[in-house]
């Protein structure tokens, strides 16, 4: 992707999904049109509940940890980078200072 590319994508988390904690380099603004989730970011006490209507952003490497209620969870998005970037995921459950992987992505 050329510097300063915008990528637009669907983020989408099935019900009662948890999105393990990573982070990856791109910049994103995820707009929330159902469901609900909550997002933790960087550490368990930075937590909050985003219902239709939110938009939430993530700066790059940071570590957020999303969980969806009993609804699925489509989310426009906007990444500032390569969204196929390898991301980095904590192996050892969320918050944990385990050993970090990189699992494969679906569009590569």
């Amino acid at each position: 992707m050329p510097p300063g590319a915008v990528s637009l994508g669907l983020f989408v988390l099935g019900p009662q999904t948890t999105c393990s904690e990573h982070a990856h380099a791109s910049t994103g603004i995820y707009s929330i049109l159902g469901g609900e989730a909550s997002w933790r970011v960087d550490s368990p006490e930075q937590e909050r509940l985003f219902t239709p209507g939110a938009l939430v952003f993530t700066a790059p490497h940071q570590r957020p940890e999303i969980r969806t209620g009993a609804l699925p969870l489509p989310a426009p998005c906007t990444w500032k980078a390569d969204p196929a970037a390898p991301s980095d995921h904590r192996s050892g459950g969320p918050w944990r200072n385990g050993p970090r992987r990189e699992p494969d992505l679906v569009n590569r």
